[in-house]
């Protein structure tokens, strides 16, 4: 289904008075917040369309990888293609690069990236789009600021957006929204739902037709002004027949419709895709499912986008966790433990491994993995998103472990938290 925005004229001025100031030297970074579904990167994407400006998107997964995940996904093509070198230091953020620096410089590593973007834009504006903030790794969010310094220089303008309801206070996003306010490097569009006569205008165009007083009601009732809950209301509708009597109750009720047409083979991809992630590797779900090839064409009932070099994605975050919530438990602990079986063999990221043996709860292998991933992070100085790990180390730490004792654990989390490198102590064994 095609993207509709309807009743964000207000937002999308604010949004193109920001860009503009950005690219003029003004504040440099633009949060764009809102609920799940109210539709802050359909916002974001028609503003970027309808000024022509070019774009470098990635967005944050709720199980990242690796540190610096969001953003490597970001830059990682225009990197790879981008003719003579760049600057070493970028292997903080693209290991498969070289060596990191020994000692981390947020400044520096800011600086590179934004001479990578400088010439990316050629003189010319250019967006770095960094979509689901509130699930982004910390060393990406600690970055934000030193970018917003290092693009003074330069017409980039960095875009976030983050769920205003997935926000806890203790948040990362939080420290840093407030010190690029302070330092009046921010702009900020909140996104609010739509009213009832936007939704109606909304279905109207969806159906192809108005909708008469009481099926807008229905669907208005039920999408409680939420944009993307009306488009799947709407598909719903055309598949039942657009009366009110068959809306369905919300996002997850109309999916299950959708889904219920799926193959016994299709269910069980469909399935193993939604306890990959929104955004996924294919091959480990082929694997997963014995299958030889993605079957041509599948998109889980208009669930999933197209394959796109070897990944695939979910349309949106809440037709997600639509599909993985309709897995029962035990199977959704078996689909996450063969995942990480999978993956294990293919050598993926140690975090994104240890979060499948998590959910699968496989505890043990979990805590190994996690150490694995506080490495990873502290060999690219992503300190905080080793401190996390280990704390979830600490978490799952059983009372009665003859292996290496939870106070050293302790001592490694402390020791990054002051900025030392634990990783040589992360990896003894008592």
């Amino acid at each position: 289904m095609v993207r509709v925005l309807v009743g964000r004229d207000a937002e999308c001025a604010v949004l193109s008075r920001a860009l503009a100031a950005a690219q003029g030297r003004g504040a440099p970074v633009v949060l764009v917040s809102g609920e799940g579904g109210v539709g802050k990167t359909t916002l974001v994407e028609h503003v970027l369309a309808r000024t022509g400006t070019p774009v470098l998107s990635g967005r944050a997964a709720a199980w990242p990888g690796a540190a610096y995940d969001v953003l490597a996904r970001a830059l990682r093509p225009a990197v790879r293609d981008m003719a003579g070198p760049v600057p070493p230091v970028l292997a903080q953020i693209f290991p498969e690069r070289g060596v990191p620096p020994a000692t981390p410089d947020p400044a520096a590593l800011a600086a590179a990236v934004c001479s990578v973007l400088g010439r990316l834009a050629a003189g010319r504006p250019l967006a770095l789009f960094l979509d689901d903030l509130q699930w982004a790794d910390q060393a990406t969010l600690g970055l934000l600021p030193a970018l917003a310094d290092a693009a003074g220089d330069i017409p980039v303008v960095l875009i976030g957006c983050y769920r205003s309801d997935e926000l806890p206070r203790d948040h990362r996003l939080r420290a840093v929204r407030a010190q690029l306010r302070r330092s009046r490097q921010l702009a900020e569009v909140d996104v609010g739902p739509l009213d009832d006569e936007d939704v109606a205008r909304m279905l109207a165009h969806l159906l192809g037709t108005k909708p008469g007083p009481a099926l807008a009601a229905a669907v208005a009732s039920r999408a409680e002004g939420i944009p993307f809950a009306v488009e799947e209301l709407a598909l719903a509708l055309r598949d039942g027949g657009a009366s009110a009597a068959v809306v369905p109750d919300g996002i997850r009720e109309a999916v299950l419709l959708r889904t219920a047409r799926l193959s016994g083979q299709e269910r069980t991809l469909l399935e193993t895709a939604a306890v990959a992630g929104q955004e996924f590797d294919i091959d480990p779900v082929l694997a997963v499912c014995g299958l030889p090839a993605w079957p041509d064409g599948f998109t889980g009932a208009g669930l999933l986008t197209e394959v796109r070099d070897g990944r695939a994605a979910f349309r949106h975050s809440l037709t997600h966790e639509a599909a993985y919530a309709d897995i029962g438990w035990s199977r959704r602990r078996d689909l996450h433990r063969e995942l990480a079986r999978t993956l294990a063999a293919g050598a993926a990221a140690p975090a994104l491994i240890a979060m499948h043996q998590l959910a699968a709860r496989d505890f043990e292998a979990a805590r190994e993995a996690l150490i694995a991933a506080a490495d990873a992070h502290c060999a690219v100085h992503a300190y905080r998103d080793a401190a996390r790990a280990l704390r979830t180390v600490l978490e799952h730490w059983p009372a009665d472990a003859r292996c290496r004792p939870a106070g050293q654990v302790r001592g490694d989390v402390l020791g990054i938290r002051r900025g030392r490198d634990a990783a040589p102590r992360a990896r003894r064994r008592a």
